[in-house]
């Protein structure tokens, strides 16, 4: 979808990820429409899980998830070091008041502890280990996934 354009750069954060499964809960409501309840008589809003049923395909969370993950295992196979120095290298310099922001690097150490509490970015070395991990990913679903 177009609204996920460029998510594997994203950290989200509980409330970006709140939004935006409101949001897809809002287009599939105009997709599939109300159903009509023939005891009452009035058409009446879809709920969330038969919306999902009906849709029959991850969330939007899990697919950012995903992509997420596929993009770093792109990144730390890739032969330049540049990316991997910018993920791992930290700033000397005085951190500003208040809670540090939501860095990419927290958010997919994040996703990767959720599906394998072992998972490291050394297993984005072996492929078959990684494949493993996204094939997981992907089915990972539900309030895990928020």
């Amino acid at each position: 979808p177009v609204v996920t354009y460029g998510c594997e750069t994203w950290s989200t954060t509980k409330d970006n990820n709140k939004k935006l499964a409101i949001w897809e809960r809002k287009i599939l409501r105009n997709i599939y429409g109300p159903v009509y309840n023939g005891n009452l008589g009035i058409y009446e809003k879809r709920h969330n899980e038969e919306l999902y049923n009906l849709y029959e395909k991850p969330n939007i969370l899990t697919y950012i998830r995903c992509k997420r993950l596929e993009w770093l295992g792109h990144v730390w196979r890739e032969d330049g070091d540049l990316l991997q120095n910018v993920l791992i290298r930290k700033i000397n310099k005085k951190r500003p008041l208040g809670r540090p922001r939501t860095r990419w690097k927290d958010t997919v150490e994040k996703d990767m502890r959720l599906i394998d509490e072992d998972a490291t970015l050394d297993w984005t070395l072996n492929r078959e280990k990684w494949r493993g991990l996204l094939v997981a990913a992907q089915v990972l679903d539900g309030p895990l996934s928020c």
